[in-house]
């Protein structure tokens, strides 16, 4: 019922083991005895694995120069087959796949296995949006999940193509995660866990037993594939049209309008309350909607219960292109500023769906402030990968390690600074194959402040149905 689905074959190998009396039952405190004893078993191997590396590794750093500048390569190897391993070489180290994986479902603590009675759980859902700035940072929603008593909660996030014309939403290529921090107070926070694993459908989940408290949920995609457009189309597709003098809305336009309604209804109602069209007014503006302004949409166009139908949208856009006797100027910064270009195609943003699934309470899931990159994100990420990830030290004191996370869909590297002083390190994968990068190129130079945790590269695999490669080597090139 909870933890990593057996299947039957695993089962009677159990029962094969445990079942002394050949009755086809087990005597539960004997099999947890026999639990607890391979849980002993595993830690004894642990350590002495743990001992020979570290064997290892002082007779490395013995033979090695004192150069000012100490290097270390690595090789991850992921796909359907795992290579031989190469002959190990000086400053290089074979990292086999299989073994991570193992030593990741070793360490991992959350509940996997999806609820066989979710219909009977509390649901709440949201949808948002990934926007890529022209930094190429990504800005999005965040939430906050508010729980009066403990349950067991079953998270997923997806993301999806807002399709107008056949009404179809179907799953892009985007990366998408969903780290849970509980808040111990304004500022303080605790990282509990994330959404490791990823179904066929590419749908994203965890389950995890929370206490009651307040929780921030801060969905994340890696950038490896949302990434800044490096031209525009050669074709510019028209958003409006004069029929007998009057300015009308193109077909295309009105698609890309219904398609943007989609993606900002987040209550999936199909109507944008005022804080949805809030949201929306900011993105295009850079501004929170107005008393004023929200006064302006009342008298201008029909509401339901208060809310603004999909009809009322496309009505304002029309008001706007009207006014403006048919210049699209403005109406080409809204669409930019959402993410379309100039074909109406929608490729510097990403919509998802969030769900959440409360066994044991109600609890309440709201959207939390304005569009942006928190902070608090990348240190989450950091801390992750420095209690699952493995760990490469890059220097002769041990003061500055390369940290390596690996889960269903990509790699994140990670650099650890425990000197007192900032170190820059210089991370080159371009040695990988079948691998993309959220940096324009698979070399990358980073700078970290003393004590502290900075991410150096994600990287995921261009194709996913080939095997990819990754190579890294890493180098500490100044203070």
């Amino acid at each position: 019922m909870k933890g990593e689905l057996m299947s039957p074959s695993e089962v009677r190998g159990i029962f094969r083991k445990a079942d002394i009396n050949k009755y086809g039952k087990l005597d539960y405190k004997e099999f947890c005895k026999i639990i607890l004893k391979t849980v002993e078993q595993c830690q004894s191997v642990a350590v002495e694995r743990m001992n020979d590396m570290q064997t290892k590794r002082a007779r490395h750093q013995s033979g090695e120069s004192h150069s000012s500048a100490v290097s270390q390569d690595s090789t991850v190897t992921l796909g359907k087959k795992t290579p031989e391993p190469k002959p190990r070489r000086l400053k290089r180290t074979e990292i086999n796949v299989q073994d991570i994986k193992k030593a990741a479902v070793a360490k991992l603590k959350t509940k996997v296995s999806k609820p066989s009675n979710l219909q009977d759980w509390y649901h709440h859902k949201s949808k948002g949006i990934f926007y890529l700035e022209e930094d190429s940072t990504v800005v999005n929603h965040h939430y906050i999940l508010k729980l009066p008593r403990s349950s067991s909660v079953w998270m997923t996030i997806e993301p999806y193509s807002p399709t107008a014309e056949t009404g179809e939403k179907t799953h892009p290529t985007i990366d998408t995660a969903l780290y849970i921090l509980r808040l111990d107070g304004e500022h303080a926070s605790t990282l509990v866990t994330c959404t490791e694993k990823r179904d066929k459908k590419g749908v994203y989940y965890v389950r995890v037993d929370l206490d009651s408290g307040k929780y921030l949920l801060l969905p994340f995609t890696t950038g490896c594939r949302l990434r800044p457009r490096l031209r525009q189309p050669h074709t510019e597709s028209r958003l409006v049209r004069k029929d007998k003098e009057k300015v009308q809305l193109t077909k295309a336009f009105r698609q890309a309008l219904t398609e943007i309604f989609d993606m900002c209804d987040q209550d999936d109602n199909g109507l944008l309350s005022r804080e949805e069209f809030s949201y929306f007014n900011l993105r295009t503006s850079g501004e929170e909607l107005a008393d004023d302004e929200w006064t302006v949409v009342e008298e201008n166009v029909a509401l339901q219960m208060g809310e603004l139908t999909q009809q009322g949208f496309i009505a304002l856009h029309q008001m706007e292109a009207e006014d403006n006797e048919g210049n699209t100027e403005d109406l080409w910064v809204t669409l930019n500023t959402i993410g379309y270009n100039k074909n109406l195609q929608l490729d510097e943003a990403c919509p998802f769906k969030l769900n959440v699934y409360l066994d044991e309470c109600k609890g309440e899931l709201v959207t939390n402030g304005s569009l942006t990159t928190d902070l608090r994100l990348e240190e989450a990420i950091c801390q992750f990968a420095n209690t699952r990830g493995s760990h490469q030290v890059l220097n002769s004191d041990d003061s500055v390690a390369l940290l390596t996370y690996m889960c269903d869909t990509r790699v994140t590297l990670v650099v650890h600074n425990k000197s007192s002083q900032t170190v820059t390190v210089h991370l080159d994968c371009s040695e990988s194959t079948n691998c993309v990068s959220n940096h324009s190129s698979l070399k990358h130079q980073i700078t970290v402040p003393r004590n502290n945790f900075k991410i150096g590269m994600h990287l995921m695999p261009e194709d996913e149905n080939s095997e990819w490669n990754i190579n890294t080597a890493c180098r500490i090139v100044g203070p």
